[in-house]
C-alpha cells in the first residue's frame, strides 16, 4: 500500500515549503507595560499576527494565558523584526500589584493567507484502537463514540481533555455501532444511524452534557451507515450513506424541537462514506464512494430553494475521509481511494470556491474522526495498513511557540512595604497575626494587604509569609 503523502510530493514538488521560524529577541520594561521584541523568518511573504500569549512564573513548568486585551501593536506584519506590548495589569491572570523576579513570556504566530500550510503534532493516544468512529467537542473536552476494533462495534465513550492531555471513560451509548454520523444542535450532540455488525440501524440518540447521559430519539426513516450529517438553521440533514441495497441519495431532515423527520431534495450523486459541513448558509457534501469509484465531487445544498449545485472538486478523490471547519474554511482530511491511504489535507473556501493544500497529517489513515477545539483540529483514530489506530494528532495554523529570556515584572505601589499590612510604616508582630487572619478568612483582603502580605512574592498569602514577617518583627532576620 503506497502512502499518499509520498506520492503527493512526487507529483507536486512545489508543495515543499521552508519552515517559518519565530524568535523572541529581548524583553524591555519592568512595570505595567512590557515590550517584547521578536523576529519572523518566512520566505512565503505571508502576513502574520501573534497569537497564544502566555507567561510562566516557574521557568516554564506551568503557563498562564494572557488576554488579548492586554496585547498591543499586534497588527498584521510580514517577516522581519517587530514588537508587541503586554499590559501586565489587565485581563485574566493579570499581575497587578505584584512583583516577580523570574518571568518568562511565550507566543506563536499565525499566517493569515492560504499559502501557509500549518502544522500537525501528536497527542496522547486513545485508550483503545477505533475506526469508523465519531467525535465532538463539548465543554473543553473531546468525546469519542462508536467505532470498531477488528470488526467488532462498540458503544464505549472515551473523553479527552486537551488541557491535561489525558483520557477518561464516560457513560456508553445505548447502541454499539460504527460508521455512524453525528451533528450538534443547541449544545446537544445527536448520534445517528451506523452499522451494528449485522445490519444498518436507524437509531438516534442525543447526548445531554449537563447530565452526561444519552437519551433515545425518534428513529431515522431510513436505516443506513456511512452517511454524513450537518446542522443548518437548527435542523439536522442526514445525507447519503448505504443500506443492504447499495448507496443512497436520500436526504432526511431531523427537527429536534419536534422530534420529527421530513425529506429534502435527494443528493445528485448517490454515495456513501462521504462527509458534509455547513458554511455560509449552505451544506457542502464532499467525496465518498458511489458503489464503483471513490469521488472528489463537491455538491452544495441550498435550503431556501431545496436544491443542489455542483462546486469545485477536491484535487484528490477519496472516501472515508473526515471533515472539520476552521476559520470558516472546510478541511477534508485523510481518506482512501481504494489503492492508497491518505494523510492529505485540503481546505475549501466557500466564498472563492477554491481548494488549497495544507500540511499533511503525520499518519496516513481513513475512517477517522475529527473535532475542533480552541482553533485546533483533532484527528482521532482510523485505520491504515497497520490496522485500527489509537493515534491522535492536532492541526493549527500557528507556529511553534517562542519563549523569552527571564525578566522582572514589578507592579508594586511605591508605598507598599513588604510585611507592613496595617500601613503604620513598621513590621510588627501584629502584621504577622493579620496575615494568619487573612489565611483563615477572618479578615477581608485589601489592595494593601495583598501587596504587603505576599512577603516571598510567590503570588499567594500563606503561613510561610506570616512566619517570615514574625521573624523580622522579633529581630531574628534583618
Amino acid at each position: 500500500m503506497i502512502k499518499l503523502t509520498s506520492l503527493l510530493l512526487c507529483l507536486f514538488p512545489y508543495l515543499t515549503f521552508a519552515a517559518t521560524t519565530l524568535t523572541i529577541d529581548q524583553v524591555e520594561g519592568e512595570g505595567a507595560s512590557i515590550t517584547v521584541y521578536y523576529t519572523v523568518v518566512d520566505v512565503s511573504g505571508d502576513l502574520f499576527e501573534t497569537v497564544n500569549w502566555q507567561y510562566s512564573l516557574d521557568d516554564g513548568e506551568t503557563w498562564l494565558d494572557i488576554d488579548s486585551s492586554g496585547i498591543g501593536n499586534n497588527d498584521r506584519k510580514t517577516e522581519g523584526s517587530s514588537f508587541i506590548t503586554w499590559d501586565t495589569t489587565v485581563g485574566k491572570n493579570n499581575l497587578a500589584d505584584m512583583r516577580y523576579e523570574r518571568v518568562r513570556f511565550r507566543m506563536s504566530i499565525k499566517a493569515t493567507s492560504d499559502r501557509h500550510l500549518g502544522r500537525w503534532r501528536t497527542q496522547s493516544d486513545m485508550p483503545r484502537e477505533r475506526s469508523g468512529l465519531a467525535a465532538f467537542s463539548v465543554d473543553e473536552q473531546l468525546y469519542v463514540i462508536g467505532g470498531k476494533d477488528e470488526g467488532s462495534p462498540f458503544s464505549t465513550v472515551e473523553v479527552y481533555s486537551p488541557l491535561t492531555d489525558t483520557w477518561t471513560r464516560h457513560p456508553s451509548t445505548t447502541a454499539s455501532r460504527y460508521d455512524l454520523c453525528i451533528a450538534e444542535v443547541g449544545g446537544e450532540i445527536y448520534a445517528i444511524g451506523g452499522f451494528n455488525g449485522i445490519h444498518p440501524i436507524a437509531k438516534v440518540e442525543v447526548f445531554q452534557p449537563d447530565m452526561d447521559t444519552w437519551a433515545p430519539q425518534s428513529d431515522m426513516p431510513t436505516a443506513r451507515y456511512g452517511c454524513a450529517a450537518a446542522e443548518l438553521n437548527g435542523q439536522i440533514y442526514v445525507i447519503g450513506g448505504q443500506d443492504q441495497n447499495g448507496v443512497l441519495a436520500k436526504v432526511e431532515v431531523y427537527h429536534p424541537e419536534t422530534d420529527k423527520w421530513t425529506v429534502a431534495a435527494p443528493l445528485p450523486t448517490p454515495r456513501a462514506n462521504l462527509v458534509a459541513a455547513s458554511v455560509g448558509g449552505r451544506i457542502y457534501v464532499i467525496g465518498g464512494w458511489d458503489g464503483q469509484d471513490h469521488l472528489s465531487i463537491v455538491e452544495a445544498y441550498n435550503p431556501e430553494t431545496d436544491s443542489w449545485e455542483t462546486k469545485s472538486s477536491m484535487v484528490f478523490r477519496r472516501s472515508s475521509l473526515a471533515v472539520a471547519i476552521l476559520s470558516e474554511k472546510i478541511y477534508a482530511i485523510g481518506g482512501t481511494n481504494g489503492e492508497v491511504h491518505s494523510a492529505i489535507v485540503e481546505s475549501y473556501d466557500a466564498v472563492t470556491d477554491r481548494w488549497v493544500f495544507r500540511a499533511s497529517m503525520l499518519t496516513d489513515r481513513f475512517a477517522l474522526a475529527t473535532a475542533v477545539y480552541n482553533d485546533q483540529i483533532y484527528a482521532i483514530g482510523g485505520i491504515n495498513a497497520e490496522g485500527d489506530l489509537r493515534t491522535v494528532e492536532t492541526f493549527d495554523l500557528a507556529s511553534s511557540p517562542a519563549i523569552s529570556p527571564l525578566f522582572v515584572v514589578d507592579n508594586l505601589k511605591p508605598d507598599c512595604i513588604k510585611g507592613d499590612l496595617n500601613g503604620d510604616g513598621e513590621v510588627k508582630v501584629n502584621d504577622s497575626i493579620l496575615i494568619l487572619r487573612l489565611v483563615k478568612g477572618l479578615e477581608e483582603s485589601t489592595e494593601t494587604t495583598r501587596c504587603a502580605g505576599d512577603f516571598n512574592n510567590d503570588g499567594v498569602i500563606d503561613v510561610s509569609d506570616a512566619i517570615q514577617v514574625l521573624r523580622i518583627a522579633v529581630g531574628l532576620e534583618p
